[in-house]
């Protein structure tokens, strides 16, 4: 069974930026040795972005899309239905709003029993490099 970390994609060496991770992703993380962590002002490899409002993606999503590199991918959470945490973002809805950028969506999975996650990357058509 793979962990967490590797179901996500992270490798050592990454630059890492999480927002508003849960600490069952911090937890993980520290326990790499050479895991970079980005302040969101320098490219980052790997980008976690925790969400359980809309208008907190909009809001959010230029600042990940500005440090993250053509190689590099964002994951965005959002809480699944049975968590029951407030919030009115779902799987079509995170999808949607991404897509009106230039990735697509290539992967799901389950961060844990409150949160799931989509995986965008750039198109490949839109890489400068």
């Amino acid at each position: 069974m793979p962990t967490l970390l590797e179901k996500l994609g992270v490798k050592p060496g990454s630059v890492t930026w999480i927002i508003n991770a849960p600490p069952v992703l911090t937890d993980a993380l520290h326990q790499l040795d050479d895991i970079r962590w980005s302040d969101g002002h320098d490219d980052a490899d790997y980008i976690h972005l925790f969400v359980t409002q809309s208008d907190t993606l909009y809001e959010m999503l230029p600042a990940c899309m500005e440090v993250l590199p053509d190689s590099g991918m964002l994951w965005v959470s959002w809480p699944k239905k049975s968590a029951r945490v407030p919030g009115d973002l779902n799987r079509e809805l995170v999808r949607e709003i991404l897509l009106t950028t230039d990735l697509v969506d290539v992967k799901v999975c389950s961060v844990d029993e409150v949160w799931s996650a989509l995986k965008f990357v750039r198109r490949v058509k839109n890489r400068k490099n």
